[in-house]
């Protein structure tokens, strides 16, 4: 769903050079074009919401089936590519003393690594490229076809690289559908920058909200989804993935289709760059940490507001490079305290194959019972659907806490919200530390979960802090934060 992008974030830059207009006059035509009531939820913002549902949903298959995937390669590497890497991660493994046979951990986070990596290099590089390939036609509707031909190209290279996984026979073919999605993705931050540009400031909220719905309802479908797939598949056939794969082009081939026939441009002409030199050198601003966050691509604010903008964007950093690992070393964490077991499957779940204390595993596991007979999954794979289970109720917490969070926000100011989710975020760190049985580290995750309305609220607050002319900039950085965070 990398749609629009250039023009969104480049635009904004040139609506503060060119343009004289006062932000109320700005936010009146905005209301006069797309809001008949200021209130109202525009439609383009649903769309934006199911088309980030549809990228999502196939984005987040793979998570059940990366472990089994990474094992296929291990035992068919006849490029002798999966070997190199396993020796130059051999390093790392060492280093953090995991045992050998949890390299496949390793291995899966360098992977996603690499594609975060990618998505940080691409996305404002790709937005200014797009931005300014869309000043070459001066005919309005072959323009309009133009720009969304341009677009399209990067939401095409998201359904190649499922096309190229479908057909990895080896792990060089599969590393490249990583590459090629990686740099293909930059969706988060334009579909923030979409909501800004059709929203105005009582609606924006709302439409914040239905992009951290659409994180929540993706991270708890899709990764059941796979798990089916994972179920049904033959792994002692070759080239077992493929439907798997094929299913996920075809929900990004879906989302190419949905985009191009419902989203229609908000950023007017005017609006948007006109130089490709100027509009790179500008993106590089986004890729140069020491200009990232001192927030150099962000022009006309005040002394007071850009300052407040760099404490929350350091701060969000911070929070998302601590999550990130948390998430990450959890893994660990389960195999050396709780006794994992080593199902490979199990790996790829945060909270899988937890010992059973207390009772409240095994009552929890007899209850996730009637779910696994009508999947049919053998009962070595228990450890699977339990992990599903407590990711899907994780996600479930964050989909009803994001709307209240908002809510509460209104009333009584987004800092004091902001505090309280950032204190419940670290007691669930805390019942983490401390979980020496099942009940507590349930606990612990149940409560994160409540306290994860805290990415819709931070992206409320740049809204707050931010003008109709730099506001775009500072939603691409939210996006950036993201792909930082976990890398």
């Amino acid at each position: 769903m990398t749609y629009l992008r250039g023009s969104l974030e480049k635009g904004n830059s040139v609506r503060g050079v060119n343009q004289k207009v006062p932000d109320a006059k700005m936010e009146s035509k905005v209301t006069k074009e797309s809001l008949p009531d200021a209130a109202a939820t525009p439609r383009t913002v649903y769309v934006v919401f199911f088309s980030l549902l549809l990228d999502l949903l196939a984005f987040t298959m793979i998570l059940p089936l990366l472990p089994s995937l990474l094992e296929y390669y291990r035992q068919h590497d006849t490029e002798g590519l999966y070997h190199r890497l396993s020796e130059s991660i051999k390093f790392f493994q060492v280093a953090v003393g995991a045992p050998e046979r949890y390299s496949s951990v390793l291995f899966g986070g360098f992977l996603g690594s690499m594609f975060s990596f990618l998505q940080f290099v691409a996305s404002p590089i790709v937005g200014a490229s797009v931005g300014c390939l869309r000043q070459e036609e001066d005919h309005d509707n072959l323009h309009d076809r133009c720009e969304c031909l341009a677009t399209e190209v990067y939401d095409i290279g998201i359904a190649l690289s499922y096309l190229l996984w479908a057909v990895s026979s080896n792990f060089a073919i599969f590393v490249i559908a990583r590459f090629v999605g990686g740099l293909s993705k930059g969706n988060i931050s334009l579909a923030m920058a979409i909501i800004t540009d059709v929203s105005n400031s009582k609606s924006r909220g709302k439409g914040m909200a239905l992009v951290g719905i659409a994180f929540s309802l993706g991270f708890i479908v899709g990764p059941m989804i796979g798990a089916i797939f994972s179920r049904y598949s033959d792994k002692s056939t070759p080239d077992w993935f493929w439907v798997p794969a094929a299913f996920a082009m075809c929900l990004a081939l879906a989302d190419i289709l949905f985009l191009a026939i419902c989203l229609q441009e908000t950023l007017p002409k005017k609006k948007r760059a006109k130089k490709v030199l100027i509009s790179l050198s500008r993106a590089l601003e986004y890729i140069n940490p020491a200009c990232l966050f001192k927030f150099d691509a962000v022009k006309n604010l005040s002394t007071k507001d850009l300052e407040s903008l760099k404490r929350l964007g350091f701060i969000y950093f911070i929070y998302l490079f601590i999550y990130s690992g948390l998430e990450f070393t959890v893994t660990f964490l389960m195999y050396h305290k709780f006794s994992f077991t080593s199902i490979d499957q199990a790996k790829v779940f945060l909270t899988t194959g937890v010992h059973d204390t207390e009772g409240l595993y095994h009552r929890l596991s007899e209850s996730i019972k009637f779910f696994q007979v009508a999947v049919g999954a053998p009962e070595r794979y228990s450890s699977v659907l339990f992990g599903g289970f407590l990711g899907s109720m994780f996600s479930f917490l964050q989909f009803v806490a994001s709307p209240i969070v908002g809510a509460l926000s209104d009333v009584y100011g987004r800092k004091r919200i902001m505090i309280i989710c950032m204190i419940g975020i670290a007691l669930s760190y805390l019942l983490w530390a401390v979980s020496s049985n099942f009940a507590i580290f349930v606990i612990a995750r149940f409560v994160g979960g409540l306290s994860k309305g805290n990415i819709s609220l931070a992206m409320a607050i740049i809204t707050d802090v931010s003008n109709s002319k730099s506001r775009g900039k500072g939603m691409a950085l939210v996006g950036i934060a993201f792909s930082l965070g976990f890398i």
